[in-house]
């Protein structure tokens, strides 16, 4: 790992690993995607597929917390490890489920 003046430092890849302006440390898979990102206080954890798609991103403290990617399906997970619909995207536009209410809103 080098360090340059600047105060950032960087993998034998090129990656950035630590931010110094503002205190973000990078870590990264084999494929170069970023596994986690914290800043210090919070980690996310981000989980990719074998072809670098994104599957998940979890909180790093509670490791179940956080969004799961499934085709155009978005889902939310609690740290209970329940599981709601945040919404679902296809070529023609998105729906994104409502909260408290049963309303669905149709972006374009």
């Amino acid at each position: 790992m080098k360090t340059f003046r600047t105060g950032y430092a960087y993998d034998a890849h090129g990656n950035v690993t630590s931010d110094p302006t503002n205190g973000t440390a990078i870590q990264w898979n084999v494929l170069g995607l970023p596994k986690s990102i914290s800043d210090g206080t919070d980690t996310a954890r981000r989980v990719y597929a074998a072809d670098g798609t994104l599957l998940a991103v979890y909180d790093g403290t509670t490791g179940t917390a956080g969004r799961i990617y499934a085709g155009g399906l978005t889902l939310v997970r609690t740290a209970a490890g329940t599981l709601s619909l945040e919404g679902a995207a296809w070529e023609g536009g998105r729906l994104i489920a409502g909260t408290g209410s049963d309303k669905v809103l149709y972006q374009e």
